[in-house]
């Protein structure tokens, strides 16, 4: 299938199908991307639709299934990732140096310094506030989560659903896509991301979800 978004908007401007499917609207592939992550249900719901009509055309085996599965990176930053127990000693650590940096400024007022000094340290110091706000909100709103072993999983501030994870290209913050395919069309009949990185504990549930085909 096709799942970029500029590919997804090069075929409505050029494929006669996709001109067809999207009622010759050509969307920008912006406009493709923000429906996709504003609308999980919408599309999930669609993709249900397709996989019950390709079964009621016979497309469908059911007899045997290919599972696979791949780490994929998600649009957070890893420098906001950590344990509760992480986050709280970075928020702390912010929280000294903003001392530092107003200890300094008092210091400085004494002294002839340059007005543009002034405006720079006050708008690091305004920035270095408004990180430890934004953890302090994390971890005063956000349940610590754990993994299948049992062991804490890192959580994210600007995506706390992914997941940090090893991959053989190195460590990113991001997702494990699944997805099962029946054999005889090829056909895509389960597809989720998981904030997990281990394949086998997601493995363990694409049976329940297939075999209700």
């Amino acid at each position: 299938g096709v799942t970029s978004s500029r590919r997804i908007e090069r075929l409505c401007r050029e494929n006669i199908v996709f001109m067809a499917l999207g009622a010759d609207l050509q969307p920008d592939h912006s406009t493709i991307a923000d429906f996709i992550s504003r609308s999980p249900e919408t599309i999930s719901a669609l993709f249900t639709q397709v996989v019950m009509t390709c079964d009621q055309l016979g497309l469908i085996g059911k007899e045997m299934f290919a599972i696979d599965g791949c780490k994929l990176p998600s649009n957070a930053s890893r420098q906001w990732s950590g344990t509760h127990e992480e986050l709280d000693k970075k928020r702390r650590k912010i929280d000294r140096a903003v001392r530092r940096m107003l200890q300094r400024h008092r210091e400085e007022d004494t002294a002839a310094t340059e007005p543009d000094i002034h405006e720079r340290e006050q708008a690091q110091i305004k920035k270095l506030r408004a990180a430890s706000r934004k953890i302090k909100t994390f971890l005063d709103t956000e349940p610590e989560r754990r993994g299948v072993s049992g062991a804490v999983v890192k959580g994210n501030l600007t995506d706390n659903e992914s997941a940090k994870m090893k991959t053989s290209h190195g460590v990113i913050q991001g997702y494990t896509g699944v997805a099962a395919v029946d054999d005889r069309h090829q056909i895509v009949v389960y597809a989720e991301a998981f904030g997990q990185g281990q394949h086998a504990a997601h493995g363990e549930c694409l049976p329940k979800n297939v075999i209700a085909l």
